[in-house]
């Protein structure tokens, strides 16, 4: 999986989804998708940030003997990590596309962030 691949599908948990806080069970499946990103993160620095928030512990371990429905983040980091995907859309992967799909891509993108 590419950085580029991890950000849609993030961005995918997101906008479908909607979650206000990230519980044990998603941190797993958000770490399991984050494995999936070669090292090292070298166009990315929100994979390498999230991957400092996310293999900080154990999370397999933690979903055996902690329920997964304990919020791993709370509303505040939750949103952090939603503005940074945001962000890296809106500076990086947008621009990518050509020039006349841009404004409607941010659009997109902000307004997900901005109606969480």
């Amino acid at each position: 999986m590419t950085e580029q691949q991890f950000c849609y599908w993030l961005m995918g948990l997101f906008e479908l989804g909607k979650p206000r806080t990230i519980n044990y069970k998603q941190a797993f499946i958000i770490q399991e998708h984050l494995k999936l990103v070669p090292l090292p993160y070298l166009k990315n620095q929100f994979c390498a940030i999230l991957k400092q928030d996310f293999f900080t512990i154990d999370l397999e371990k933690s979903l055996v003997i902690m329920n997964m429905q304990k919020v791993f983040f709370d509303e505040i980091k939750t949103k952090k990590i939603l503005n940074q995907l945001s962000q890296e859309f809106v500076n990086y992967i947008d621009n990518n596309y050509p020039i006349d799909k841009i404004p409607g891509l941010y659009f997109i993108h902000q307004r997900t962030f901005l109606h969480y």
